[in-house]
């Protein structure tokens, strides 16, 4: 629900401006389907930055589903130095921006529960490229 930077090192580094209405989109890399659809959706103001990646290095729920290959999607609006720390409070949410987050996350669930040919996840995939950044 904040706006933050794609950049972990704004972590540490107050000084990182925050990208505005940045929505990070971390999804299996072997399912390049799930950006299709992605960058597709109303983005309803939010800067996609849609991210494929092989394997995860993290233990976010999201791990597991995709260590079994199933495809997954990682949301993430971004680093900044409150990250993680009992700064972050419910004041500094922008509630208007997570309500977006919530609205697209939903569109992008509905959307791949609605496809008839479900995204699947290839393992002959071994390299792959940002796909880029889209809405405003």
């Amino acid at each position: 629900g904040r706006d933050g930077s794609p950049q972990f090192r704004a972590m540490f580094d107050p000084s990182i401006p925050p990208e505005k209405g940045l929505l990070m989109v971390f999804y299996s890399g072997q399912t390049p389907a799930l950006a299709d659809i992605a960058e597709h959706l109303d983005q309803r103001g939010l800067k996609l930055m849609l991210e494929p990646v092989l394997q995860f290095h993290s233990s976010s729920d999201h791990v597991p589903f995709h260590e079994r290959q199933i495809p997954s999607v990682f949301l993430f609006t971004g680093f900044h130095s409150d990250y993680s720390s009992p700064r972050d409070t419910p004041e500094k949410i922008t509630y208007e921006k997570l309500a977006r987050v919530v609205q697209f996350a939903a569109s992008l669930t509905w959307k791949i529960a609605a496809t008839k040919e479900r995204p699947t996840f290839d393992t002959s995939i071994t390299k792959v490229e940002r796909k880029g950044t889209y809405g405003r």
